[in-house]
């Protein structure tokens, strides 16, 4: 499997339609709240982070 890097690595998001990878949060940040991100710095989003969506922290979640 290969990791390939994100050109919009580290860019402010709050929605993964706005990274060519995942849209994550620090992992402290409780899930439920409203907050911004960043863009992963790889597509390959295996592992475990605290994902985004509209804005919102989902909450640590783990991928295989």
């Amino acid at each position: 499997m290969c990791a390939l890097t994100t050109p919009d690595v580290g860019k402010s998001c709050s929605h993964p339609s706005q990274c060519q990878g995942a849209c994550v949060v620090d992992a402290k940040v409780k899930k439920g709240t409203p907050t911004n991100g960043t863009c992963s710095a790889t597509r390959i989003n295996a592992g475990c982070a605290n994902r985004l969506s509209k804005g919102i922290a989902l909450g640590q979640t783990c991928i295989d």
